[in-house]
């Protein structure tokens, strides 16, 4: 649910806040994969970077957009090591897509930056490069090779924790811990002050048992604190909420 909230109600205090947040998340599970606090109730947003993490209630005022997650998963966008843009759009056009709708197309996966294979990026997609925000700490990164395969990254993360394709046949003996695999697609921990790139999930990737991260959907994506993509799914009641 997407609404406006009038700031004593949530505070109970009658002056508005000094900073208050242009977007506002809460009341689903953020995963901040910051080592030290790595889980968050709350995340906070203006000017494009994250505000506050936790304890964001002071930072509503009158026209901050809150946004209920309804026990949804909020953790960074996704990055992709290896994606071939060197051709420009064209190939996105013989697959149906045209560049206008590029961006759309590359959001609802929840990608926020991408390494291009050549070192550019064309300007009809809005993405950050690894000059920008593609700062892994992560070690080696998960790359799709986008789009000679598919660029979803919850089907690859799938694959990285089960050893299973989507037809459940065995592709790799080895496996990793969800936990270990996500920051390998993450474009980097959520912290005071960074970009407010951002992925929603439709569910809790960490808690539900791996044979099923291939069936969750990115619900919304949120680049430079601006929401770029949102699944239909997410709020029936506010189809109109990307401004």
């Amino acid at each position: 649910m997407i609404r406006f909230v009038a700031l004593a109600v949530l505070t109970g205090c009658s002056s508005p806040p000094s900073s208050p947040a242009e977007l506002v998340f809460r009341g689903g599970a953020i995963y901040t994969l910051n080592a030290e606090a790595p889980w968050a109730d709350g995340l906070a947003i203006a000017d494009g970077r994250i505000l506050a993490i936790g304890n964001i209630e002071a930072f509503i005022g009158e026209d901050t957009r809150v946004v209920d997650l309804d026990g949804r998963l909020l953790l960074p966008g996704f990055h992709d090591d290896r994606v071939d843009l060197a051709a420009g759009t064209a190939w996105l056009e013989e697959k149906g897509i045209t560049p206008a709708d590029a961006p759309t197309y590359l959001h609802r996966f929840g990608i926020t930056s991408v390494r291009a294979l050549d070192g550019t990026l064309p300007e009809a997609l809005p993405l950050r490069t690894n000059d920008s925000r593609g700062d892994s700490r992560s070690g080696v990164r998960f790359a799709s090779g986008w789009p000679a395969t598919t660029i979803d990254p919850l089907v690859r993360i799938h694959r990285a924790v089960t050893g299973l394709d989507l037809d459940g046949r065995r592709v790799s003996r080895e496996k990793m811990k969800v936990e270990d695999a996500v920051p390998r697609y993450a474009a980097a921990p959520l912290e005071r002050g960074e970009l407010a790139d951002l992925a929603i999930l439709s569910e809790n990737i960490l808690k539900i048992p791996p044979e099923r991260i291939a069936e969750c959907k990115v619900e919304m994506t949120v680049f430079g604190g601006r929401i770029v993509y949102q699944a239909a799914s997410f709020d029936q009641g506010n189809p109109s909420t990307l401004k």
